[in-house]
């Protein structure tokens, strides 16, 4: 049975210090544009684009990892640097000062957003991407759902409590889905008799 994990939100600023949030559960280092080689050793990247400078699209692009999830929030207290950030690989922009208090709330929101997540035992398959095909007819909201219901009880085991968790909704609405979709927890392969 696995435990909640409760690992700090790891938050890397690139720039001024004064933008580490300073709330419980935020571990937060200020580091200066530029001096950071390789891919961040965090779960959110703050860029300030006004110390970046010209290097500003590279500290985006080496901050970007998908793979890893890592969120890379640029700031500036120029407006036209969003669209060149957003173009660059920043999952999002906020002009300073007056998104100050926006970024703090997305900060502490990713925080909790990350608390929630159900965490995988050792040895568990780990599929943390649902890639959905979309056929050329198009896909109906209810085939989207049965999809996403179906992983999320892949990654889970088939252990509802868990797969409701991770979607956030109720175990008795997820019940509720599982029978309209007419969804089955797979059988496991009979073990063959000793001999």
């Amino acid at each position: 049975m696995s435990t909640p994990h409760h690992r700090r939100l790891r938050v890397e600023v690139r720039g001024d210090p004064g933008l580490c949030p300073s709330d419980a559960g935020v571990e937060c280092r200020a580091v200066p544009p530029g001096a950071v080689t390789g891919p961040p050793a965090a779960d959110l990247v703050i860029i300030d684009l006004d110390a970046a400078g010209e290097r500003a699209e590279a500290e985006i692009g080496g901050a970007a990892d998908p793979e890893r999830g890592v969120l890379v929030l640029a700031v500036s207290r120029d407006p036209s640097r969003g669209a060149t950030a957003l173009a660059a690989g920043a999952t999002d922009f906020a002009l300073l000062p007056r998104d100050a208090a926006w970024l703090r709330a997305a900060v502490i929101e990713e925080r909790d957003r990350r608390l929630r997540e159900v965490p995988t035992e050792p040895g568990e398959r780990e599929h943390d991407r649902l890639i959905v095909r979309v056929p050329p007819g198009g896909l109906s909201f209810d085939e989207y759902e049965r999809r996403v219901v179906e992983h999320a009880l892949d990654r889970a085991g088939w252990n509802r409590s868990r797969a409701a968790r991770e979607l956030g909704i109720s175990r008795p609405r997820l019940l509720r889905k599982i029978e309209r979709y007419g969804l089955a927890e797979p059988r496991a392969e009979p073990e063959p008799p000793l001999a």
